[in-house]
Parts: C-alpha cells; sequence; structure tokens
C-alpha cells in the first residue's frame, strides 16, 4: 500500500532536492574528497552521475506495431525524448526469435534531462516506498 504524505511534504522533498546537483558538487564531493584523500587525490576521479540508462524489454510482444507504440508514446511522456527500438543480434531457435526481429526500447539520458529523472526517481521511491513512512522533512 501506497504511504500518503501531504502536499506540503512532497513539495519540502522537491524543494530539497531541487538543484541536487549543485549541491552534490558544494557539499558532498569536498566531503567526500577530504574523508577518503588516498582513493581520490584528483577531483577528476570522485564519482559522478553521467548518464540514466531507461530499457523495456518486450519480448515477442513487440511484434505487435500496437502494443509497441504504446510503449514507445509511454517513453516519450516519461523521459521527453524518443527511445530506441532494440532488435535481436542473432537468432535463437529455443526462444522462437529469429534475427533482427523488435525486443525491447532504450533511453539514454544524459545533461539536463539525467539530473531531472533523476530527481524524480528519488520523490517517488521516497513518497511511495512503505519503509520510508517515517520520513517527515519537518523534523530536520
Amino acid at each position: 500500500m501506497l504511504n500518503q504524505h501531504s502536499l506540503e511534504e512532497i513539495a519540502d522533498i522537491y524543494n530539497l532536492l531541487g538543484d541536487i546537483k549543485k549541491e552534490y558538487e558544494e557539499g558532498i564531493k569536498p566531503i567526500v574528497i577530504k574523508n577518503s584523500p588516498k582513493f581520490f587525490q584528483n577531483p577528476h576521479t570522485v564519482p559522478k552521475l553521467k548518464k540514466i540508462q531507461i530499457n523495456r524489454g518486450l519480448g515477442l510482444a513487440a511484434q505487435n506495431t500496437n502494443i509497441l507504440k504504446k510503449n514507445i508514446e509511454e517513453f516519450e511522456k516519461i523521459t521527453g525524448q524518443k527511445p530506441l527500438v532494440t532488435k535481436s543480434k542473432k537468432a535463437i531457435a529455443g526462444f522462437k526469435i529469429r534475427e533482427n526481429i523488435e525486443l525491447g526500447l532504450s533511453v539514454t539520458l544524459r545533461g539536463k534531462k539525467n539530473v531531472y529523472i533523476f530527481n524524480k526517481i528519488i520523490i517517488l521511491y521516497i513518497c511511495s516506498n512503505s519503509r520510508f513512512s517515517w520520513f517527515i522533512i519537518t523534523k530536520f
């Protein structure tokens, strides 16, 4: 069952994560470099989020053009860009798959879209996960 948060709490979470990239660059990255100088002598070696890749395997259902079009529209609504239709590389008789059959969808997000989707994923996870029922922004 979904955990119900008030709109104010959701807005507080959204404001807290509003500019997560700036927060990482100014707040988290220097602390990581300071706490473990052995691993991160060069600031460029500190891990960072470069891209998010979203995939959906449709299997043999992708051969139906209506299902494929619906899934492409869903991906466009969620990510804001058109997905790449992935095809099989080789034939596999046991799975009844032939070569170059459309099997799934893939989207790679970089830059501003990457950060935007990352924020949305965190907000959805916090608001819908029952383990975060104790999570209230006003306690900070």
